[in-house]
């Protein structure tokens, strides 16, 4: 899915096997009819067809198998009153629910959170950003 530097905002396929990979199709997003651009950080695809895309800063689309807005879902007023710099920047659908991760923490904390929207309703999870162990590299024979 294209950011906010590519717009209107397009849903992209793109084929792996070949190299380089290649675009093999583009679905660009509609709102009433007409191309929309969003800042989309993320973008889960729906078993029974759709997307969920995740928008920076702070808001969550529902797009049909056709890339039409069915439903934007802005996350609560005191989480985007909050939101210091960048915003959502992923996102995962399990069953019914739609789990989201902030990309830095809320003005006044120290950890960040992970947002679960089911049935209408946010509930929030937070997480330390040093929680790696000590020692931790990221990967063998690589330093971060």
């Amino acid at each position: 899915m294209t950011d906010s530097a590519y717009t209107p905002t397009r849903l992209l396929t793109v084929e792996t096997a070949t190299r380089p990979a290649t675009i093999t199709r583009e679905l660009t997003v509609t709102r009433d009819g007409e191309p929309v651009g969003y800042d989309a950080e993320g973008v889960a695809a729906l078993r029974n067809g759709g997307y969920w895309p995740a928008v920076e800063p702070s808001l969550l689309v529902r797009l049909d198998a056709a890339g039409r807005v069915r439903e934007e879902v802005p996350l609560p007023g005191d989480i985007r009153a909050t939101i210091t710099s960048n915003g959502l920047e992923g996102i995962a659908v399990s069953g019914d629910a739609v789990w989201v991760a902030v990309q830095r923490p809320l003005k006044g904390e120290t950890t960040t959170r992970i947002g679960r929207y089911a049935h209408g309703t946010w509930s929030w999870l937070a997480y330390p950003l040093d929680a790696a162990p000590t020692g931790w590299t990221g990967a063998p024979g690589r330093s971060f």
